[in-house]
């Protein structure tokens, strides 16, 4: 494996869907406010407006900061596809890459030493998530090429070629 970092971009063409998505439920958020006599349904409306009006400002920031989705290099794998951070995995901590379905849906995911660790390094959310990952595919990391520029075994090959090359280094 080259010693140059490999960027893997995310989609602009998911990301501009999810974005449009997310505005037409931000219209329909507002057209519950506004027509709704119910207390309750005004309340879904400004909730739907506002959690969806932070995925379409993401969207926007995403597509035109043309912010990489995935990372790797010679000191491990970098996921930028989170919403708040940037996820860091040391090759160091990386046990195997295999393949998982969700779903019908292809994911890579990345099995670590200990997950104790990971989860003791992370915030309470991202703790909870990741144990809904580790329930899912028996691992706190699961990337998807769903948002991603690369087909699922690409990245796949691209993940494991690069852990059976620098996994062994610390």
């Amino acid at each position: 494996m080259q010693s140059d970092p490999i960027h893997i971009p995310a989609s602009r063409t998911k990301v501009s869907l999810a974005t449009f998505g997310s505005l037409g439920f931000v219209v329909l958020g507002i057209a519950l406010f506004v027509t709704s006599t119910s207390i309750v349904v005004s309340a879904v409306g400004i909730m739907c407006t506002v959690v969806f009006g932070c995925f379409v400002v993401l969207g926007v920031i995403d597509f035109f900061g043309g912010i990489r989705g995935l990372t790797i290099d010679i000191d491990g794998i970098d996921m930028h596809s989170s919403m708040f951070a940037t996820v860091h995995i040391p090759w160091q901590t990386i046990e195997g890459i295999r393949r998982v379905h969700v779903n019908a849906e292809p994911f890579v995911a990345i099995d670590v030493v200990d997950t104790d660790a990971v989860f003791s390094n992370a915030s309470r959310l991202r703790r909870m998530l990741m144990k809904a990952n580790v329930n899912l595919v028996g691992s706190p990391y699961a990337i998807g090429s769903q948002s991603l520029q690369i087909d699922s075994n690409a990245l796949y090959e691209l993940l494991f070629d690069a852990h059976k090359a620098l996994g062994n280094q610390t």
